[in-house]
């Protein structure tokens, strides 16, 4: 147990120190994918496994780390994140994260909510924003509203609007899921339009299957389609991509437990990035 909770410091440790250590900005930096899906924290706080009267609040340490190739260099982010649970499809969520590549390091904040409006409609609102913006979006908004069917079905449809430095971004998102046993499966598609560019689409599937007495889960999923990729002062491409990833979370007890995931991403001729995240969550 010992050794757990020194891992876990360090972990945290790691986290802290590259969300407050400020670097020295580096402009060969590049811009991030304005194809982006929806946030990390957003998909953890909607979380299907609680039950319907569980009130529970949680807090994540995550850090990831990515290596691009041809020269992009190295990516690294690190984030704390907050969820808290009135009800299952009652949350508010919120996240600080850091990124930084090459000198340069950026940090944004990220709120948001899911409200139940009856009992097969809910809506997800979202807000972000970057003080320092020279890799992140200035800002970021989201709205999307679900429908629950029955036999396990739901489907999403939703609007994200992007503000980079050089870049504004209209997203569409539409997606349907199915939960069946202690089983998911979900396609969502994502038709992106950048101005004065054009319009492009990807699509994701996934699946899930969840375990153990406290529900974890480990997953797949793939990507596919086309992406409007923005390089800053070296323009804009339209790439096709293709990508694959392994995540999930394990609870050890109660309270303590990690999340991970793996993953592949093909940017067309661009790049290909390579990713692994690890985060400890507690949860009371």
């Amino acid at each position: 147990m010992s050794s757990l909770k020194n891992l876990i410091a360090i972990s945290i440790t790691i986290v802290l120190l590259q969300i407050f250590v400020v670097a020295q900005p580096d402009t060969t930096a590049t811009a991030p994918n304005p194809n982006a899906s929806p946030t990390p924290i957003a998909s953890s706080a909607n979380d299907r496994s609680a039950s319907p009267d569980e009130k529970r609040t949680e807090v994540q340490f995550n850090y990831t780390y990515e290596n691009l190739t041809n020269n992009f260099g190295d990516w690294h982010t690190a984030s704390v994140d907050f969820i808290h649970n009135f009800s299952k499809r009652q949350i508010i969520y919120g996240s600080l994260l850091a990124t930084k590549r090459f000198r340069q390091r950026d940090r944004q904040i990220i709120v948001g909510i899911y409200q139940p409006l009856s009992r097969k409609w809910t809506v997800q609102l979202e807000a972000g924003i970057s003080p320092t913006h020279r890799i992140l979006p200035k800002w970021s908004a989201m709205a999307q509203v679900e429908r629950s069917f029955k036999k396990g079905w739901n489907a999403q449809v939703g609007y994200r609007r992007t503000h980079f430095t050089a870049a504004r971004v209209n997203l569409g998102i539409a997606g349907v899921e199915k939960y069946w046993g202690n089983y998911r499966a979900a396609y969502t598609l994502y038709v992106s339009q950048l101005a004065n560019t054009g319009t492009s689409a990807s699509n994701r599937i996934q699946f899930n299957r969840y375990y153990g007495e406290q529900v974890s889960n480990i997953g797949v999923s793939v990507g596919f389609g086309r992406e409007l990729e923005s390089l800053g002062s070296r323009g804009v491409l339209q790439t096709g991509v293709q990508s694959a990833a392994l995540s999930g979370r394990h609870w050890f007890s109660r309270h303590w437990g990690i999340g991970y995931d793996a993953s592949l991403v093909r940017q067309g001729n661009l790049y290909t990035r390579g990713g692994l995240t690890i985060g400890v969550r507690y949860k009371f």
